[in-house]
């Protein structure tokens, strides 16, 4: 099972894409990525066109396929299915040596095609296998480098709830850090005995500015109070949901 539906008038669930589920999950190797290529999108879309013609009519490209656990929405593009071929295929278009690229960033590339596998189950009751593959491509010549897998539906879909299951739990965390932080900011007192002259008029000023996403430039004397009449009203505006993070730049 895949979670749950949202139930109407629920809040929208949480979206991911594939890709970006495949690598937070699953991306393992050396920290420092050594085989980035200088490969353009554009050539990436020609070289797989090309690849990719004439495998008949069975053969969809770019087929979306969505999935949901519990609150959390995963979406996605297929590179390549051939249905008759019970056959999955994530295409990569690199200048680097695939091998060594697949030793890099194999994990995340097999994530991919495996999350893929798994939602296109998921549509289909009558999958029972699947044939998983990983390609990389040449811009620039003809050759290709397969890495191939078979799949039980059980086990993809199993995959595939443990993965929304990590990044669900980490999620959760965030969320949960962010609500006390809310909590904390809301009951913020202001840490002086007093505001200085204009200094609430201005806190006032500067709070309904970031509330309504208005610009303010404010220029005071030194020892004005001019920081914490930015630096307070700004926390209590995240504490009620205004603002994400906050940034304070000086030059000392």
């Amino acid at each position: 099972m895949s979670g749950p539906a949202a139930k109407a008038g629920a809040p929208p669930p949480n979206r991911v894409s594939v890709k970006a589920l495949a690598e937070f999950v699953h991306r393992r190797g050396h920290i420092h990525y050594r085989y980035q290529s200088a490969t353009l999108a554009r050539e990436g879309i020609r070289r797989q066109r090309a690849w990719q013609a004439g495998r008949g009519d069975a053969y969809q490209r770019e087929r979306p396929v969505r999935a949901t656990f519990g609150a959390l929405e995963v979406r996605g593009r297929i590179d390549g299915w051939d249905a008759d071929a019970r056959l999955v295929e994530e295409v990569k278009t690199t200048r680097a040596d695939a091998k060594a690229l697949h030793a890099q960033m194999g994990d995340v590339h097999c994530a991919q095609v495996r999350l893929y596998g798994a939602m296109l189950a998921l549509q289909m009751d009558a999958i029972a296998t699947l044939r998983l593959r990983v390609i990389y491509l040449h811009p620039d010549d003809p050759s290709e480098t397969a890495y191939d897998e078979q799949w039980r539906r059980e086990d993809l879909v199993a995959y595939f709830e443990a993965t929304c299951a990590a990044y669900a739990a980490h999620t959760a965390g965030i969320q949960a850090r962010l609500a006390a932080r809310a909590a904390a900011l809301r009951v913020l007192r202001f840490p002086y005995p007093a505001f200085r002259a204009e200094q609430r008029r201005l806190a006032g000023h500067v709070y309904r500015g970031f509330r309504d996403g208005v610009d303010w430039l404010l220029e005071a004397p030194t020892g004005s109070g001019k920081t914490m009449t930015s630096i307070f009203p700004a926390l209590k505006a995240m504490g009620e949901g205004a603002l994400d993070r906050l940034v304070y730049v000086t030059s000392r």
